[in-house]
């Protein structure tokens, strides 16, 4: 079993004495996507167990989807109060995505706990680069309290592109990350400080026993969905494909079990395309016809089951799908904007998602057959483990 982050802060005793002190004031950003182990009492949020176990906690910060883990995507979260512990929330994903500095000077150490997904534009990751920011300016010390990256941590399972060097610096892409990087948030957290030359006062509470073969089931770990849209944990583990969807008129299954695991649209033939996408021979899916029930109706579909989630390259079998979409379907398929917070006009998402013109002018021009797109070869990003390689924590 592997041990996380928060499970060592609240099973070593070593790290209270270091910070923990009374009359210490320390921020949390967290949500109840990220709870703790099973206990005597059942599930716990971190929050409760760290004030249980006698952790000063004064002020918590809220991510996208908010400290219960269930707004919606793209959807603006306010600031509030926790029921649970009374503290006050303040939301990192509404009029502002970054702590006002104040806000963490006037803290003694700030600590970070979020369950990510392992795609560079799932938002966490850049709350993360956020924090790191205001702390650094503040001068307050930050723990990063490391949880598996669910999609494993192998340089082989790393999948691009980097992102244009002008691409938009936005909250889905702030530094050149790979869309699938193989790397956890407290990696990542030093990867950052490093490149961005933040004086910043950084520890990494890093797990124990994770390896980075290790895809979420070989952790023996439960899966909490950290936000709506990923019920399961095959939703993540397509999410960084299937969410290119999400720049289309084309539905991915948001609000359903089989959310970024089935795909469908009134117009869409789905027999004939679970054969055609069965007949490209993705490796690690097979396609079935699923009509999904969502709203009181009934939508045609396709259903992706996941065969081996070794084998599976997500981002190369999302634009795979892409193309096979535009093709069998250049009538009625479409591109469309999304917008969420960070992008309220929701304008040029696919290029948000990709950042690089080159994948989105071969998505979005004339339309080919599948095998001749030599997806492959855009999706291997040259040097991102190198760059990682020095702050790895786990070998």
């Amino acid at each position: 079993m592997v041990r996380r982050g928060v499970d060592r802060i609240l099973e070593d005793s070593v790290f209270f004495p270091q910070a923990f002190s009374t009359g210490s004031r320390i921020g949390f950003v967290t949500s109840d996507g990220a709870p703790v182990s099973r206990g005597p009492q059942g599930r716990r949020t971190a929050r409760e167990a760290l004030i249980e176990a006698g952790c000063p906690l004064s002020l918590l910060f809220a991510p996208e989807h908010g400290l219960a883990a269930n707004a919606a995507d793209g959807a603006a979260v306010d600031d509030g109060q926790d029921r649970v512990t009374g503290l006050p929330v303040v939301s990192l994903y509404g009029p502002r995505l970054m702590p006002r500095i104040q806000e963490v000077a006037d803290l003694d150490l700030v600590l970070f706990d979020l369950q990510d997904v392992g795609a560079r534009f799932y938002t966490f990751l850049w709350t993360l680069s956020h924090v790191m920011e205001a702390c650094a300016e503040a001068g307050t010390p930050l723990w990063v309290l490391d949880r598996p990256n669910p999609l494993g941590g192998l340089e082989e399972w790393v999948e691009g592109p980097l992102p244009d060097p002008d691409a938009p610096s936005g909250f889905l892409g702030r530094w050149p990350v790979p869309i699938r990087h193989s790397l956890t948030l407290g990696e990542l957290a030093l990867l950052m400080r490093a490149e961005m030359g933040l004086e910043l006062a950084l520890d990494v509470v890093a797990m124990e026993g994770w390896r980075r073969r290790d895809l979420l089931p070989g952790t023996g770990l439960e899966w909490h969905p950290p936000s709506p849209g990923l019920p399961t944990f095959a939703s993540a583990l397509l999410y960084p494909g299937m969410a290119l969807l999400e720049a289309t008129n084309v539905l991915e299954g948001r609000g359903t079990p089989l959310a970024f695991h089935w795909l469908g649209a009134p117009w869409m033939d789905p027999a004939l395309g679970a054969v055609e996408l069965n007949s490209i021979g993705i490796p690690g899916i097979r396609a079935h016809v699923h009509d999904l029930l969502s709203d009181g109706t009934s939508c045609p579909g396709i259903r992706l089951e996941v065969t081996d989630a070794t084998t599976l390259r997500p981002v190369e079998m999302g634009l795979r799908l892409l193309t096979l979409l535009r093709t069998l379907w250049p009538s009625e398929f479409d591109w469309a904007p999304y917008p969420t917070v960070a992008n309220p006009a929701g304008e040029d998402h696919l290029y948000r998602l990709l950042s690089s013109r080159t994948l989105v002018a071969l998505l979005v021009g004339e339309p080919r057959r599948v095998q001749d797109a030599r997806f492959e070869a855009w999706t291997r990003p040259e040097g991102w483990w190198e760059r990682a390689e020095p702050h790895l924590l786990y070998h």
